[in-house]
């Protein structure tokens, strides 16, 4: 049986292979971290996450709507079956840090 941490590294070792293939960039995934640690609130970024791209900066062209519809489909997913929000900024923060050292991002 996998240990949390195994589990908690294989999510995020996910998350980063599907943000990399979806043009997540790294500093994208590090502004959801700050939003989980400022507001220590799994569905309010989940929520912000969803709103960003209906909203004006979100539309304001087809690369914004699309980078912001990549994000919500990838990190709204992985963070759907996190409990809590500092199991999902551990999640996200690896995720991150993979995605930056595999230099896809």
């Amino acid at each position: 049986m996998k240990s949390d941490e195994e589990v908690l590294l294989e999510r995020a070792r996910n998350l980063a292979a599907s943000c990399a293939r979806s043009g997540v960039k790294d500093y994208q995934l590090g502004q959801v971290l700050a939003h989980l640690k400022r507001h220590q609130d799994v569905a309010a970024t989940r929520r912000l996450l969803s709103e960003l791209k209906q909203s004006p900066f979100g539309r304001r062209t087809r690369s914004a709507e699309e980078q912001f519809s990549a994000l919500e489909a990838n990190v709204g997913t992985a963070l759907a079956r996190v409990p809590s929000w500092r199991q999902a900024a551990a999640l996200v923060g690896w995720a991150k840090r993979l995605l930056r050292v595999s230099g896809r991002s």
